[in-house]
């Protein structure tokens, strides 16, 4: 979490829980990649320009698409998920080496595996949703006196402890 301190007629005053979670890093990165697949299976580049046109020994393969759209078996394109995320930042990749080797030899062919700037423009909607929501919670906390509302099961957990130590 990030901690923020605020000078206000001379007493410090610290928020904490201000910016991104670890599941909300998390999330940002899910959603990155749903724009990268997405964009790749209409063919279309990092740049958000078409992807060079196949060669006829390529197009005769494969089948079902004439446009490069990086799915042949569709085992690359799976591979790419998230690794880890932390409260600064989230990690994607490929997982498997065969997988990692077929994403180099595309990325010299056509530059897909990266942000392309629609890319970025999905995710900073979805930063700003999830900044504003938080912010609303802080807010909401901030009302109630420094108490954060529970979680339904948290709250459930809570009472069902209160009701042993009673019984």
């Amino acid at each position: 979490m990030i901690k923020t301190r605020i000078k206000w007629k001379g007493k410090k005053v610290t928020l904490r829980g201000i910016g991104f979670q670890r599941f909300q890093n998390l999330k940002l990165a899910q959603v990155g990649l749903r724009s990268i697949r997405r964009r790749v299976a209409r063919g279309i580049g990092a740049e958000d320009t078409p992807m060079p046109a196949l060669t006829e020994g390529y197009k005769r393969r494969k089948r079902h698409s004439k446009v490069r759209d990086l799915w042949l078996t569709g085992k690359m394109l799976l591979n790419l998920s998230v690794r880890w995320a932390s409260d600064r930042q989230a990690q994607t990749a490929l997982t498997s080496r065969k997988g990692r080797v077929k994403a180099l030899a595309n990325q010299r062919r056509a530059r897909w595996l990266s942000y392309s700037p629609n890319d970025q423009k999905v995710v900073k909607a979805e930063a700003r949703r999830l900044f504003k929501n938080e912010i609303t919670q802080v807010q909401l906390q901030l009302i109630r006196g420094g108490r954060r509302r529970r979680s339904g099961r948290a709250q459930f957990q809570r009472n069902s402890a209160q009701f042993r130590r009673a019984a």
